[in-house]
């Protein structure tokens, strides 16, 4: 069910629309044309461990990515699940979507900041255009984390879903034909 709006069969209901499922490897990022990122490439410790050379094209591949999803994103309905952590450059891959998805799981942060790095531009954009003033100050000097109800309190998520119906959705949404719609 969208947060926030009237239950099933009210006006206003969010429907979610069959677009590009794909089976992915295991956790992870699976696109099209195939980019996949393996989970622990977005741990800042991965990327500090780097040569210079590396971190920068670890940096190319996250942008490209970013920007694959939005290009993506604007022809197709585009769903990330927050099921765990969504961090730091996660979080921008997650927040790509106009269908964020969250479980009781979910922790969402900028943990980056407490290092002294600070959020890149993408996260300050969506944290700015979604969040109220303090929840932005909050995220973005401390880092501190954000649980499912204060994502979804912030815009941050758009729907809520137990974790243990994550796996059910996903097939869901593979077996939907193309023409009919789910009724989130």
């Amino acid at each position: 069910r969208r947060h926030g709006d009237p239950a099933h069969g009210d006006p206003g209901q969010s429907v979610l629309r069959r677009g590009y499922v794909k089976q992915w490897p295991g956790p992870g990022i699976f696109l099209s044309p195939p980019i996949y990122l393996p989970p622990s490439i977005g741990d800042i410790k991965h990327v500090a461990g780097l040569e210079p050379a590396a971190q920068a094209e670890f940096l190319l591949k996250e942008y490209r990515v970013h920007s694959q999803l939005a290009a993506l994103a604007k022809t197709i309905p585009v769903i990330s699940v927050g099921d765990g952590i969504v961090m730091g450059a996660g979080a921008g891959l997650y927040m790509a979507a106009a269908t964020r998805i969250v479980t009781e799981r979910t922790l969402f942060a900028m943990p980056e900041v407490q290092i002294g790095l600070v959020p890149d531009a993408g996260a300050m954009h969506f944290l700015n255009e979604l969040c109220e003033p303090a929840v932005v100050m909050y995220a973005a000097v401390t880092g501190g984390r954000l649980n499912a109800k204060d994502t979804l309190d912030q815009r941050l998520g758009t729907h809520f879903v137990r974790s243990s119906d994550v796996q059910a959705l996903l097939c869901a949404l593979q077996l939907c034909p193309a023409n009919e719609h789910l009724v989130a």
